[in-house]
Protein backbone atom coordinates (compact mmCIF):
# COMPACT_ATOMS: atom_id res chain seq x y z
CA UNK A 1 0.00 0.00 0.00
CA UNK A 2 1.31 3.56 -1.10
CA UNK A 3 0.92 6.52 1.98
CA UNK A 4 2.29 9.86 -0.16
CA UNK A 5 6.03 9.05 -1.79
CA UNK A 6 6.33 5.75 0.87
CA UNK A 7 5.61 2.21 0.21
CA UNK A 8 4.17 0.61 3.33
CA UNK A 9 3.45 -2.92 4.28
CA UNK A 10 1.15 -4.47 6.80
CA UNK A 11 -0.57 -7.67 7.63
CA UNK A 12 -3.24 -9.21 5.06
CA UNK A 13 -4.55 -11.22 8.27
CA UNK A 14 -4.31 -14.37 6.64
CA UNK A 15 -5.70 -16.20 10.29
CA UNK A 16 -7.69 -13.60 11.50
CA UNK A 17 -7.40 -9.80 12.67
CA UNK A 18 -3.91 -8.98 14.15
CA UNK A 19 -2.52 -5.67 15.52
CA UNK A 20 0.38 -5.27 13.13
CA UNK A 21 0.36 -2.14 12.19
CA UNK A 22 1.96 -0.59 8.46
CA UNK A 23 5.48 -1.07 8.16
CA UNK A 24 7.52 1.33 5.76
CA UNK A 25 9.14 -0.48 2.70
CA UNK A 26 12.48 1.18 3.83
CA UNK A 27 12.40 0.26 7.13
CA UNK A 28 11.56 -3.32 6.50
CA UNK A 29 14.33 -3.77 3.90
CA UNK A 30 16.34 -2.46 6.24
CA UNK A 31 15.43 -5.55 8.70
CA UNK A 32 15.37 -7.82 6.73
CA UNK A 33 19.20 -7.28 5.70
CA UNK A 34 19.99 -8.40 8.84
CA UNK A 35 17.64 -11.64 7.76
CA UNK A 36 20.38 -12.25 4.72
CA UNK A 37 23.51 -11.55 7.20
CA UNK A 38 22.62 -14.23 9.36
CA UNK A 39 23.30 -16.76 6.83
CA UNK A 40 26.20 -15.32 5.24
CA UNK A 41 29.36 -16.91 5.11
CA UNK A 42 33.17 -15.99 4.88
CA UNK A 43 35.56 -18.01 2.81
CA UNK A 44 36.97 -18.98 5.09
CA UNK A 45 33.83 -20.29 6.36
CA UNK A 46 32.83 -21.63 3.04
CA UNK A 47 36.10 -23.46 2.58
CA UNK A 48 36.01 -25.86 6.38
CA UNK A 49 32.30 -26.32 5.06
CA UNK A 50 32.86 -27.80 1.87
CA UNK A 51 36.27 -30.17 3.42
CA UNK A 52 33.80 -31.20 6.16
CA UNK A 53 30.99 -31.88 4.24
CA UNK A 54 33.45 -33.94 1.64
CA UNK A 55 35.06 -36.05 4.52
CA UNK A 56 31.30 -37.14 5.99
CA UNK A 57 30.30 -37.91 2.23
CA UNK A 58 34.04 -40.00 2.03
CA UNK A 59 32.96 -41.87 5.34
CA UNK A 60 29.60 -42.43 4.54
CA UNK A 61 30.56 -43.48 1.34
CA UNK A 62 33.14 -46.52 2.54
CA UNK A 63 30.57 -47.18 5.48
CA UNK A 64 28.31 -47.92 2.29
CA UNK A 65 31.02 -49.86 0.45
CA UNK A 66 31.59 -52.10 3.75
CA UNK A 67 27.75 -52.73 4.00
CA UNK A 68 27.66 -53.82 0.58
CA UNK A 69 30.16 -56.41 0.67
CA UNK A 70 28.61 -57.70 3.97
CA UNK A 71 25.24 -58.08 2.17
CA UNK A 72 26.72 -59.59 -1.13
CA UNK A 73 28.46 -62.26 0.88
CA UNK A 74 25.57 -63.10 2.73
CA UNK A 75 23.44 -63.49 -0.61
CA UNK A 76 26.26 -65.52 -1.70
CA UNK A 77 26.30 -67.70 0.95
CA UNK A 78 22.72 -68.26 1.47
CA UNK A 79 22.67 -69.00 -2.41
CA UNK A 80 25.01 -72.30 -1.96
CA UNK A 81 23.12 -73.04 1.01
CA UNK A 82 19.98 -73.45 -1.08
CA UNK A 83 21.79 -75.44 -4.30
CA UNK A 84 22.80 -77.72 -1.69
CA UNK A 85 19.79 -78.35 0.46
CA UNK A 86 18.14 -79.02 -2.67
CA UNK A 87 20.81 -81.28 -3.88
CA UNK A 88 20.27 -83.13 -0.52
CA UNK A 89 16.39 -82.79 -0.83
CA UNK A 90 17.11 -84.51 -4.41
CA UNK A 91 19.21 -87.24 -2.96
CA UNK A 92 17.09 -88.52 0.16
CA UNK A 93 19.35 -86.65 2.77
CA UNK A 94 16.72 -84.26 3.82
CA UNK A 95 13.04 -84.54 3.87
CA UNK A 96 10.56 -82.63 1.80
CA UNK A 97 9.37 -80.81 4.48
CA UNK A 98 12.63 -79.68 5.72
CA UNK A 99 13.67 -78.11 2.44
CA UNK A 100 10.66 -76.33 2.13
CA UNK A 101 11.39 -74.75 5.82
CA UNK A 102 14.91 -74.02 4.42
CA UNK A 103 13.39 -72.36 1.37
CA UNK A 104 10.70 -70.59 2.72
CA UNK A 105 13.37 -69.14 5.44
CA UNK A 106 16.22 -68.25 3.25
CA UNK A 107 14.24 -66.95 0.61
CA UNK A 108 12.88 -64.48 2.86
CA UNK A 109 16.30 -63.22 3.97
CA UNK A 110 17.67 -63.37 -0.08
CA UNK A 111 14.87 -60.94 -0.70
CA UNK A 112 15.59 -58.49 2.10
CA UNK A 113 18.85 -58.46 1.06
CA UNK A 114 18.29 -57.77 -2.85
CA UNK A 115 15.82 -55.08 -1.28
CA UNK A 116 18.64 -53.47 0.26
CA UNK A 117 20.75 -53.52 -2.47
CA UNK A 118 18.71 -51.90 -4.52
CA UNK A 119 18.19 -48.73 -2.19
CA UNK A 120 22.12 -48.67 -1.81
CA UNK A 121 22.45 -48.50 -5.47
CA UNK A 122 19.39 -45.77 -5.81
CA UNK A 123 21.25 -43.69 -3.47
CA UNK A 124 21.49 -40.40 -4.47
CA UNK A 125 25.32 -38.88 -5.14
CA UNK A 126 26.00 -35.35 -4.35
CA UNK A 127 26.18 -33.05 -6.55
CA UNK A 128 29.14 -31.09 -5.85
CA UNK A 129 28.37 -28.24 -8.07
CA UNK A 130 25.09 -27.78 -6.50
CA UNK A 131 26.64 -27.15 -3.15
CA UNK A 132 29.64 -24.79 -4.74
CA UNK A 133 26.83 -22.68 -5.95
CA UNK A 134 24.91 -22.71 -2.37
CA UNK A 135 27.69 -22.18 -0.51
CA UNK A 136 28.77 -19.16 -2.90
CA UNK A 137 25.28 -17.12 -2.47
CA UNK A 138 25.50 -17.43 1.17
CA UNK A 139 29.10 -15.74 0.68
CA UNK A 140 27.89 -12.76 -1.57
CA UNK A 141 24.45 -12.56 -0.22
CA UNK A 142 24.71 -9.61 2.37
CA UNK A 143 26.11 -7.56 -0.75
CA UNK A 144 23.70 -8.97 -3.40
CA UNK A 145 21.04 -7.39 -0.81
CA UNK A 146 22.55 -4.15 -0.73
CA UNK A 147 23.04 -3.68 -4.42
CA UNK A 148 19.52 -5.12 -5.58
CA UNK A 149 15.99 -3.91 -6.50
CA UNK A 150 13.51 -4.43 -3.77
CA UNK A 151 11.97 -7.20 -6.46
CA UNK A 152 15.29 -8.73 -6.99
CA UNK A 153 15.61 -8.75 -2.69
CA UNK A 154 12.30 -10.79 -2.21
CA UNK A 155 13.55 -13.65 -5.07
CA UNK A 156 16.46 -13.44 -2.66
CA UNK A 157 14.84 -14.00 0.76
CA UNK A 158 12.37 -16.52 -1.08
CA UNK A 159 15.05 -18.40 -1.39
CA UNK A 160 16.11 -18.61 1.84
CA UNK A 161 12.75 -18.50 3.85
CA UNK A 162 9.88 -20.43 3.86
CA UNK A 163 7.70 -17.25 5.80
CA UNK A 164 8.91 -14.06 7.74
CA UNK A 165 6.85 -13.08 11.30
CA UNK A 166 6.57 -9.32 11.50
CA UNK A 167 6.65 -8.71 15.72
CA UNK A 168 6.40 -4.45 15.42
CA UNK A 169 9.11 -3.51 12.91
CA UNK A 170 11.26 -6.32 13.21
CA UNK A 171 11.00 -9.51 10.93
CA UNK A 172 11.33 -12.83 12.68
CA UNK A 173 12.52 -15.31 9.88
CA UNK A 174 11.75 -19.38 9.45
CA UNK A 175 14.69 -20.56 7.60
CA UNK A 176 14.92 -23.19 4.82
CA UNK A 177 16.86 -26.03 5.00
CA UNK A 178 20.11 -26.42 4.84
CA UNK A 179 20.00 -22.32 5.39
CA UNK A 180 18.39 -22.87 9.30
CA UNK A 181 21.56 -25.08 9.87
CA UNK A 182 24.01 -22.39 8.77
CA UNK A 183 21.91 -20.02 11.40
CA UNK A 184 22.83 -22.52 14.10
CA UNK A 185 26.32 -23.49 12.94
CA UNK A 186 27.15 -19.39 13.11
CA UNK A 187 25.60 -19.19 16.67
CA UNK A 188 27.14 -22.58 18.15
CA UNK A 189 29.84 -23.46 15.64
CA UNK A 190 28.13 -26.74 15.92
CA UNK A 191 28.02 -26.94 11.63
CA UNK A 192 26.37 -29.79 10.56
CA UNK A 193 25.57 -31.60 14.18
CA UNK A 194 29.25 -31.86 14.31
CA UNK A 195 31.08 -29.13 17.19
CA UNK A 196 34.13 -28.20 16.08
CA UNK A 197 36.59 -25.61 17.67
CA UNK A 198 36.62 -23.59 14.44
CA UNK A 199 36.30 -20.08 15.02
CA UNK A 200 34.27 -19.07 11.94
Amino acid sequence: MEKGKYIYYHCTHGKGRCEQGYVRQETLSDRLASVVEAVSLTKEDVEYLLSLVRRRHGQRYRQTIEWRQKLLARKEQLENLLKKAYEDKLEGRISEERWQRYDSEWSRELAVIEEELDKLERKPVPRWDDLDATFELLQMAPDLYRRQSDEERARLLNILVSNLILKGENAVPIYKKPFNYVVIGRETGNWLGERDSNPH
